[in-house]
């Protein structure tokens, strides 16, 4: 019976003594959280992650590839990307602007493509709008679907 005392009172000393450590850790998370750099931190790596995506869809655009471009589109309209969405031929194009909201898992990104007039020599540019929204961890354009 003092033996089971005995671990018992060294279990719950093990036990106390491993709660500052965990309680320091937590404190130390939560100041990272509220530190506006850490915050700035994830902005950035949020935006990285945006344009690259960004641009990887605006890549397959241009090169025609619908296929790989319907991977950043959001899952419940793929199909209706591929199948109904009328696209044009995109000579080359830019990100102009991210405008993210306040959480930062919606971003309208503004985008300058140029689109060569059929017939001619000539080129127009075409500014567009799209919403990007983040899901799952990564950044998928919203297509409308409203009169297809």
């Amino acid at each position: 019976m003092k033996a089971m005392h005995i671990k018992l009172l060294l279990s719950v000393k093990k036990d106390l003594a491993s709660a500052p450590r965990i309680t320091l850790i937590a404190a130390i998370t939560f100041l990272l959280a509220a530190s506006p750099s850490y915050n700035a931190i994830l902005a950035d790596e949020a935006e990285s992650q945006l344009e690259s995506r960004v641009t990887a869809f605006w890549n397959a655009m241009q090169a025609e590839d619908y296929e790989t471009a319907a991977q950043y589109v959001i899952q419940d309209a793929r199909q209706v990307f591929l199948l109904k969405m009328p696209k044009a031929k995109i000579q080359n194009w830019k990100i102009d602007k991210l405008e993210f909201n306040a959480t930062r898992t919606l971003c309208l990104v503004h985008v300058s493509v140029v689109r060569p007039i059929p017939a001619t020599k000539h080129t127009i540019p075409w500014p567009l709008q799209n919403e990007w929204l983040l899901q799952d961890g990564n950044w998928f354009i919203s297509v409308s679907m409203a009169g297809l």
